[in-house]
């Protein structure tokens, strides 16, 4: 079975600005993949508002620091491996995921820092094991994380979906780049 296919179902919710089918999609999965209510109490107990604040607050500081470099999008990265820890990445170009072509978002001319998500990290080490999509316990669990990381930073970014530049989400070496505002 490809566990990583749970994702890409997820990611079409975010794409289509649908947050509240990404959230009930990723709740039913990891639930349906054995997420147990005492694992999901833990997760939906972290308290995510300086998490959340910084990303508020970087976004305008992204979107200025883009107007600067005369970039093209802005790319928020969240490393699982390392206490996740997120950054906003301007980038001087940008393709849609139709030109096949992901090297825009390592083409980047500034970077803010937002603050690292450590209980998520914590979780992910020692309930997950770092097991990336390999089965239904690691899945259910980054499947939340993930949706809950995404989530966040969505209805941050879609406040600025006149901006005029791209908005991205990925985690660290993610494939394609999640599209927020396109």
């Amino acid at each position: 079975m490809d566990y990583y296919n749970y994702f890409l179902d997820f990611e079409k919710f975010i794409i289509d600005g649908d947050l509240k089918g990404a959230e009930d999609f990723a709740l039913k999965t990891s639930k349906d993949l054995g997420l147990s209510d005492r694992l999901l109490k833990t997760i939906n107990n972290i308290n995510l508002s300086n998490y959340e604040k910084s990303i508020e607050e970087a976004i305008p500081e992204a979107i200025e620091v883009a107007k600067e470099f005369n970039a093209k999008a802005i790319y928020f990265d969240y490393d699982i491996d390392n206490d996740w820890d997120s950054y906003l990445f301007i980038c001087s170009d940008y393709n849609s995921v139709e030109d096949g072509n992901e090297d825009w978002s390592t083409k980047w001319v500034a970077s803010i820092n937002t603050v690292s998500l450590f209980d998520y990290a914590d979780i992910f080490l020692k309930e997950a094991n770092q097991d990336f999509f390999e089965g239904n316990h690691d899945t259910a669990i980054l499947l939340i994380l993930i949706a809950k990381t995404n989530i966040l930073f969505a209805k941050a970014a879609l406040k600025y979906k006149d901006c005029g530049f791209k908005i991205c989400i990925g985690y660290h070496d993610q494939d394609i780049a999640t599209r927020i505002v396109e």
